[in-house]
């Protein structure tokens, strides 16, 4: 071959182009296919979030009409019935006694609740909660479970397709840059616009694979051990703990672990129930460590560490907690709780005072919105009274939670939990279980 018919360096190099544009067009079309389909993911995600809502909402709905009926119509009906018949029986109108019994058993076809497992005539026993979880309840968590698995699911996809993007437009770049490397004449230009260019493709094509390869977690494909939905013994555990079934409860959430980590609350919250705080304390933390950093969480891990008498360890997460959400009255008070067991009366005295100064402040902007203030502000406060009340009974009696040993000192801390209580009472005026102490404030001036 003569040196005329060599291909020249020119050529060599727009021949090397060609092969790259080629390249990168091939990477462009299977990454816009990735998109789209991320895309499509993405929307159907996002549709079963608005089914699952729309059928929580209607079961809520229908569910809350249904038991407000059985309960309120039918039960009561039949109760008052019994009454009747009872009275007939009392003075000795067998006839009518006959006539409101057969009335009494006629409205037992008129609800499932006037039946077993709900209803055991005999013993007039009616299982309520039972029944409210059979019926929607445990229906409606694992709806709220998948509803919330869902919307996991879109934010997941949705983030892989607006990457999918960023990627397609560093691409287009690179091609841009290899059109212009081919039209250069300078050596050394076009050199430097088509390795910018390799570098931008290499880049964009790597960061694709990483962001095809993460993987997009859907709770609601996880099964638990015996092959059962996670979300649906998640959602039994839920229901059995509304019916006080603690040791049900922590069993059905024991199943749901494998990839229901809301169990751990949830476990927490029936432990302590039943009394076990280091295990809930375990619970707790293990759901903190796995990524729930809410206020909820981080108060209730602290009331538990207060019922232990780690009251160090309770003033430091209740801290945290409500630095996470400052407006969390019960967690304020808790921390002036665990202050004061510890002995730190002035620094008690201090966070007693700042959630007073809270609840003020939130009373006075309900009104100056023209409406009234919010429910859990007067639970707070009767909330606040009640832990000072039963830390007063631990100093009396030497029996109950915190252990009486581990307060710091019993005579000061009984004369500063005497004053907050009646601060706290005379504030909240809240119920009749606040008239001892009413009085006894009221005498000691």
């Amino acid at each position: 071959m003569t040196e005329s018919t060599l291909p020249s360096t020119e050529d060599r190099f727009k021949r090397l182009t060609a092969v790259l544009i080629a390249l990168v067009t091939v990477a462009i079309a299977i990454i816009t296919y990735l998109q789209s389909d991320a895309g499509a993911r993405d929307d159907a995600a996002n549709r079963d979030t608005k089914r699952y809502s729309l059928e929580a909402f209607g079961k809520q709905v229908s569910g809350d009409a249904r038991v407000n009926f059985d309960y309120n119509s039918a039960y009561q009906a039949y109760y008052e019935l019994e009454l009747l018949a009872e009275s007939a029986r009392v003075v000795g109108d067998e006839a009518a006694v006959r006539r409101y019994e057969t009335l009494r058993d006629n409205m037992t076809g008129l609800s499932p609740m006037l039946a077993s497992p709900y209803f055991d005539a005999a013993n007039d026993t009616l299982l309520v909660e039972k029944y409210e979880a059979d019926t929607y309840l445990v229906e409606i968590v694992a709806l709220q479970e998948r509803f919330a698995a869902a919307s996991a699911v879109k934010d997941a996809w949705d983030s892989k397709s607006n990457t999918y993007i960023v990627h397609l437009t560093l691409l287009a770049v690179s091609l841009f840059l290899y059109g212009l490397s081919a039209t250069i004449s300078g050596k050394t230009t076009r050199w430097i616009f088509a390795g910018v260019g390799s570098a931008i493709t290499v880049v964009a094509v790597i960061w694709a694979a990483a962001t095809f390869i993460q993987p997009v977690n859907d709770l609601r494909q996880c099964r638990t051990a015996d092959g059962a939905s996670a979300i649906d013994a998640y959602a039994q555990g839920v229901g059995l703990a509304y019916q006080n079934d603690f040791e049900g409860a922590i069993a059905s959430f024991d199943t749901a672990l494998a990839c229901e980590s809301n169990s751990l609350v949830e476990r927490g919250n029936a432990n302590m129930a039943l009394g076990s705080y280091e295990a809930a304390v375990a619970d707790y933390e293990r759901a903190r460590a796995a990524g729930n950093t809410s206020a909820a969480v981080a108060g209730d891990l602290a009331w538990t560490y207060y019922l232990l008498g780690r009251f160090d360890e309770a003033i430091a997460m209740n801290r945290t907690a409500l630095s996470v959400d400052p407006n969390e009255l019960w967690i304020q008070y808790d921390l002036g709780l665990s202050l004061l067991a510890a002995g730190r009366i002035d620094e008690a005295k201090a966070e007693y005072q700042k959630g007073m100064d809270l609840a003020v402040k939130q009373v006075a902007e309900a009104q100056a919105a023209n409406l009234e203030p919010p429910s859990f502000l007067w639970w707070g406060l009767e909330d606040a009274a009640l832990g000072l009340d039963e830390l007063w009974f631990v100093i009396e009696t030497g029996e109950g939670s915190p252990p009486p040993d581990t307060l710091a000192d019993s005579e000061s801390t009984r004369a500063a939990a005497f004053n907050a209580v009646c601060l706290l009472v005379k504030m909240s005026m809240a119920d009749s279980a606040s008239m001892n102490w009413i009085a006894w404030c009221s005498a000691s001036g």
